[in-house]
């Protein structure tokens, strides 16, 4: 385990070097998630305003969930972001046997091979989401409610990170899995 840590902090310092170079490209990125996530969360909020209470939902409530899934979302997307375009990018070419020549675990060098920083915009979101909600619902802040909001939105990106690679499998029969993880995802 201790292994495939370090290797996994080595391929990610290698893909932070090269991001660094396009410095202001990375910003971008990030900025344009968090644009992206405003406009979600303005329609959540144009919604509640209307209905203030929505089938006996209030807004910090939906706030809550919204950062969870915002939170889980970003983990699959900063991790396994790799999966969507397994076919098209890796098998469909002839890439993929790279992965089957090295002395790695193939998964684990497939999704060590990128890193998305885009979700490093959706994660922050999520975590103030999460905070704003927790606060707004006055739930205490406690040792145990803290490991459990880890431990949800941790087992949350797991299942993303599931969902992906289920669907992402299917290009080993069909070349392009984008249409079916699309369609799991959607």
């Amino acid at each position: 385990m201790r292994r495939y840590l370090s290797l996994y902090g080595a391929f990610l310092l290698q893909h932070f070097k090269k991001l660094m170079e396009y410095r202001v490209n990375f910003l971008i990125g990030v900025a344009s998630t968090i644009f992206v996530q405003g406009a979600g969360l303005l329609a959540v909020w144009v919604v509640m305003s209307q209905i203030p209470s929505l089938n006996g939902w209030t807004f910090d409530q939906v706030l809550l969930i919204y950062g969870f899934i915002n939170l889980a979302k970003s983990i699959n997307h900063m991790f396994a972001d790799n999966l969507w375009t397994v076919g098209r990018a890796y098998i469909q070419p002839g890439g993929f046997d790279r992965f089957l020549v090295r002395p790695l675990n193939p998964l684990f060098h497939l999704l060590a091979d990128r890193f998305c920083q885009d979700g490093i915009g959706t994660f922050l979101i999520g975590l103030s989401l999460i905070g704003k909600a927790w606060s707004g619902l006055g739930i205490p802040v406690t040792a145990w409610n803290l490991v459990y909001a880890a431990v949800a939105g941790l087992s949350g990106g797991l299942i993303f990170v599931g969902l992906n690679l289920l669907t992402a499998t299917s290009a080993f029969w069909i070349i392009d899995s984008i249409p079916v993880t699309l369609a799991v995802f959607q």
